[in-house]
């Protein structure tokens, strides 16, 4: 599953005086010494309701919450949660990785025999799936053969490689599909 945010209802939160910091672990990673290794997530502020994001690319099929108060205040009213909601989408176990690389440019020569190519509306579609998983068909020569993949958010890396003065910059992209 990819793991997107978590929504913490709580009481008696207050900006500055009275958080949760929330921490997590994936699959139940482990270090070489054999402890467990939990990330950073979101902490929360303000009560009652809050949502925190999780970077991109966190996914996997066990998810360990860690929630700790945290007081930086000396008080009596400590912070209380209330409900814990994940916000996740399922993700079929990959068949294969498949890598894909390709070249942005005004005016390349498609399969097809026509000139175009417009990088700016291209470069936007790839950051748009590179935010969130996103289902897609990957289309090949034979008909019969196309396949059901997944875009792996964050794998996306756009380097520009070709600047002119006069011309339009040219970029090399690369991302990560998984078979579905």
């Amino acid at each position: 599953m990819h793991i997107s945010s978590i929504e913490l209802t709580t009481n008696n939160l207050s900006a500055g005086v009275r958080k949760i910091d929330s921490d997590f672990r994936m699959d139940r990673a482990i270090n070489p010494a054999g402890t467990a290794v939990y990330r950073p997530g979101p902490s929360f502020r303000t009560s009652p309701l809050q949502k925190g994001n999780y970077d991109h690319g966190v996914s996997g099929k066990i998810m360990e919450l860690r929630h700790q108060p945290n007081l930086n205040a000396i008080g009596t009213t400590s912070p209380e949660i209330t409900k814990t909601s994940v916000i996740w989408q399922i993700q079929p176990d990959p068949r294969k990785f498949i890598p894909m690389r390709a070249y942005i440019a005004e005016g390349q020569l498609r399969l097809n025999g026509t000139v175009g190519g417009r990088p700016k509306k291209l470069l936007a579609q790839l950051n748009q799936w590179n935010s969130e998983p996103t289902d897609l068909v990957l289309g090949t020569p034979n008909d019969d053969d196309d396949r059901s993949v997944l875009f792996l958010p964050g794998t996306l890396k756009v380097k520009e490689v070709g600047t002119e003065f006069g011309r339009r910059p040219e970029y090399e992209a690369s991302w990560l599909l998984v078979e579905v």
